[in-house]
């Protein structure tokens, strides 16, 4: 059965750049047509305009596409945008959103042997639909963490399924990113992908200015500005004068992380977890980000009975007041989790910041994941020691990869942008090599590390959790299973210890690290594994105990 389509003059695909047109030709091109393609394009370089000329050539086939997005958030403007080039009955949107009879019928379709082909715009979720006539898989943003499922089970990495589904069915697949994954870069580098550079924006306007402002000086001359430091306040003021967009980053939702009285100092902590509550101060209300407990706030304090509050940590309701104070004229948009629960919220959001109804906006990492805002010119960064002083191998990694997407939000027109990252370490070299748009070097200087180390894409990672409601029984069942595990493996094991939040919904938690090699027999391992976790009823508390396997953690 012929499935072929001529889509005639029903298409108003985007016109191409030279650098667009040249980056199409290498990825259809098939002298590697095995092999997934990375395709590395600078933020606003039009990496969307060449996904919809390889989608288009698919429908033309008579075949479905994939189109991944890391966010819900991101849907809505990828289908409109889909929608003017092939046709807004061709594009279809998948999340968990949707409604069952929206959900249903989009299932159904793809069942249908003659169905006609259309381009589904999905979330991670969307690799698992009945693929039967799949013709272009493209995982765009390729290096975001919201392709990794982790709550609950099936623990799976979308962007690695992918890779996997497209060798089973061969057909072609695309990654894109302005700043990609360590393992994929490394990958490309080593033959295993092909990859497509794009390197110029698709405006032609210069890559944005990025400059690390010194928080240190503001603080000890008490010259802080609410949230900013004199150079961003006066940065900020600037641009609204000028009748141009600002986007002030946060990485934090909610008022404040940290609510504690005055008088004692006493702290709410969550009763289930390990950690305060944060206060939501429009809900006036206390929850805990990880197992979603409310609290009302307390009208006094429950150790002292005082009433002094003091609100340590900012959080994106506080940035939201603080900006709206020193600049009252401003239109503000807060954009996080919070305010985007509801459908049609992002849509909304997105077409005020379009018709330039909204001057500021405060935003969590929601905004720095692909968003296409025409208007916006100038972004602050208010705290990036937090995510550059993680605990965790990936830290720098994570820092660069979004900074660098926070700056490629501005100036995507006419004006060049700029990026503010206010900072303790102004010196830092990631921050150094983000100001350089230095991906290539950041890669080089994480590869060697990661080398060093025998971290990915030198070493594959597994991850066991043991979880129980008494803490010692966690440490004696994870020690236990850590000494097996050392006599199956002959080494290779870290731990077990407690992970920096060491009790979560009421089950304290243990972690056994397995490092395994690269090209190693992963099925020999896993065999063994699960031999010594069934071996678990051996011990006293075994049974009771909990324990999740992830492979390739995040």
């Amino acid at each position: 059965l012929d499935r072929s389509l001529d889509l005639g003059d029903t298409l108003s695909l985007p016109e191409l750049s030279p650098a667009q047109l040249a980056a199409l030709q290498e990825l259809e091109s098939e002298k590697h047509e095995a092999l997934p393609k990375l395709l590395w394009g600078a933020t606003g370089s039009g990496k969307t305009e060449v996904y919809l000329h390889l989608a288009a050539h698919a429908l033309e086939e008579g075949k479905h596409v994939l189109l991944m997005v890391p966010e819900i958030g991101l849907v809505p403007q990828v289908v409109q945008r889909a929608g003017r080039a092939l046709g807004p009955d061709r594009v279809v949107p998948w999340h968990h959103q949707l409604a069952d009879g929206e959900r249903r019928a989009l299932w159904e379709h793809l069942l249908d042997p003659d169905s006609a082909p259309r381009v589904i715009v999905a979330t991670r979720s969307g690799i698992m639909l009945p693929w039967h006539r799949l013709g272009l898989i493209v995982v765009d943003e390729e290096h975001e963490t919201s392709y990794k499922q982790q709550e609950p089970a099936p623990r799976y990495h979308a962007r690695d399924v992918a890779v996997w589904l497209a060798q089973q069915k061969k057909i072609p697949i695309v990654l894109g990113s302005a700043t990609p994954s360590v393992e994929t870069w490394h990958n490309a580098a080593q033959g295993k992908y092909q990859r497509v550079d794009l390197g110029e924006r698709y405006s032609g306007v210069a890559f944005p200015e990025v400059v690390p402002v010194s928080t240190l000086k503001a603080q000890a001359l008490h010259q802080q500005v609410g949230p900013f430091t004199p150079e961003s306040y006066a940065a900020v003021a600037q641009t609204l004068a000028d009748h141009q967009q600002v986007l002030v980053f946060q990485n934090r939702r909610g008022y404040a992380p940290v609510l504690t009285c005055m008088n004692c100092g006493w702290i709410e902590p969550c009763t289930d977890c390990d950690v305060s509550l944060t206060y939501h101060k429009k809900a006036r209300q206390l929850v805990c980000h990880y197992c979603g407990l409310h609290k009302d706030l307390p009208e006094t304090c429950p150790q002292c009975r005082q009433s002094a509050w003091d609100w340590r940590g900012l959080g994106t309701e506080r940035i939201e007041e603080e900006v709206e104070a020193l600049f009252p004229e401003a239109r503000i948009l807060r954009v996080d989790s919070d305010s985007t629960r509801s459908k049609r919220a992002m849509t909304d959001f997105l077409q005020w910041m379009e018709s330039g109804e909204i001057d500021l906006v405060v935003g969590t990492q929601m905004v720095g994941k692909g968003l296409d805002l025409a208007g916006l010119s100038l972004a602050v960064v208010t705290n990036a020691d937090l995510m550059l002083n993680r605990p965790d191998f990936r830290a720098h990694e994570r820092a660069f990869q979004l900074l660098l997407q926070v700056a490629g939000r501005t100036g995507r027109r006419e004006l060049r942008g700029r990026l503010l990252i206010q900072t303790a370490t102004p010196g830092h070299p990631v921050l150094q090599r983000v100001v350089d748009h230095d991906v290539p070097g950041m890669m080089d200087y994480l590869i060697l590390d990661r080398a060093e180390h025998h971290y990915p894409p030198f070493a594959r990672m597994v991850r066991i959790e043991v979880r129980h409601r008494k803490e010692s029984v966690a440490r004696d069942v994870a020690h236990f299973l850590a000494n097996q595990l050392l006599k199956a493996l002959s080494g290779g094991i870290l731990g077990p210890d407690a992970p920096p939040v060491a009790r979560i919904q009421a089950m304290y938690r243990q972690h056994l690290w397995i490092k395994l090699p690269a090209d190693g027999s992963v099925k020999a391992t896993k065999r063994r594994l699960l031999k010594e976790i069934d071996g678990l009823i051996y011990h006293p508390h075994g049974r009771s105990a909990r324990v999740i396997v992830d492979v390739d953690p995040i």
